[in-house]
């Protein structure tokens, strides 16, 4: 008997597809849990590096956020699952994963209150409880919210030395609502604690501050009256990057 080719390519995926199901283990059944969530800056905010090799010291670093969720969707940029590309690679297709404009979160599988005001210099984290289900993890998503100094998402203060010689007082502030979807998070959740550590060098690190010095000199340095310097702020606190999500079982 002879196939068309749509029969064949129906009968090849069929194939793949009993193939893989019976390489994946059936998936634990989850079960309702708490687990605390500490949010905190991963550094002291002292000697960061910036692109062009000025080297800042912070004095102030708040971050305001609203309520984390956890996702079982893959994170923005993700890799495709082991098994997925098998399939991509028997069937050759390219199929899109987690990328900008096809990020799809899947089932919600924790939430925790507002974390508030984060003080991202402190040595002592902000911890929220949360609850949720049992499981792999996958993404979160952060909200951002404005409740610093009555309206500000993020605050920075610090004193800069520029490459070029010479040093200055700044300031940068950031007002946005976004919430950033897609954060990575590949976790097991039972209990435990989540980690969110916030890369404070990420904050500065794209910030020209001898171009802001020349274009806006002043003591201290608004950092708000240079578009590029407040462009740079503003890509990297809306990064997923910026964010690194971990966690340790138990309590």
């Amino acid at each position: 008997m002879m196939f068309g080719p749509s029969t064949a390519r129906r009968v090849v995926v069929t194939f793949v597809a009993v193939v893989v199901a019976s390489c994946t283990p059936p998936r634990p059944e989850r079960e309702r849990t708490t687990f605390d969530v500490a949010v905190h800056g991963d550094s002291d905010g002292q000697g960061l590096l910036t692109n062009g090799g000025d080297v800042v010291d912070l004095a102030r670093a708040e971050l305001s956020l609203g309520g984390l969720t956890f996702f079982e969707g893959d994170a923005l940029f993700a890799r495709a699952g082991r098994h997925q590309r098998l399939v991509d690679s028997i069937l050759s297709v390219s199929a899109a994963h987690a990328h900008p404009g096809h990020y799809t979160p899947g089932e919600a599988l924790a939430d925790m209150p507002a974390v508030g005001v984060v003080d991202l210099l402190a040595a002592d984290a902000v911890v929220v409880g949360a609850e949720g289900l049992t499981g792999d993890y996958a993404s979160a998503t952060i909200p951002l919210t404005t409740d610093i100094d009555g309206g500000l998402t993020l605050s920075l203060r610090g004193d800069v030395q520029l490459a070029s010689g010479g040093s200055v007082t700044f300031v940068a502030n950031a007002i946005s609502n976004v919430a950033i979807e897609g954060v990575s998070s590949p976790v097991t959740v039972d209990g435990g604690l989540m980690d969110v550590s916030v890369d404070v060098g990420e904050l500065v690190r794209r910030i020209d501050f001898s171009a802001a010095v020349a274009s806006a000199p002043q003591d201290p340095l608004d950092l708000n009256a240079v578009p590029q310097a407040q462009n740079a702020v503003e890509r990297e606190l809306v990064a997923q990057t910026t964010y690194v999500i971990t966690y340790t079982p138990g309590r």
